[in-house]
């Protein structure tokens, strides 16, 4: 499955491109499963905390959602 992650606003809204207004995201590739992709996120993000596919980097900064290909699109 494919899987990207999803730019989180301080208060956990979807961040969007000013322009186009899409969601501001980045594909993390393809995986067996979704806790293969929870790694390599964590690991590429140096996230200081995970919890139920939301990653954050430091305290009271905002943060990343991960989604797969199907999830992405319902967004």
């Amino acid at each position: 499955m494919n899987y990207f992650f999803v730019y989180l606003g301080f208060g956990g809204d979807v961040i969007r491109e000013v322009h186009t207004h899409e969601i501001m995201n980045q594909q993390v590739g393809e995986f067996e499963s979704r806790e293969e992709a929870m790694e390599a996120v964590c690991e590429q993000l140096k996230c200081s905390s995970m919890v139920h596919g939301l990653f954050t980097k430091r305290d009271n900064a905002g943060g990343f959602l991960l989604c797969d290909a199907h999830e992405f699109v319902e967004l």
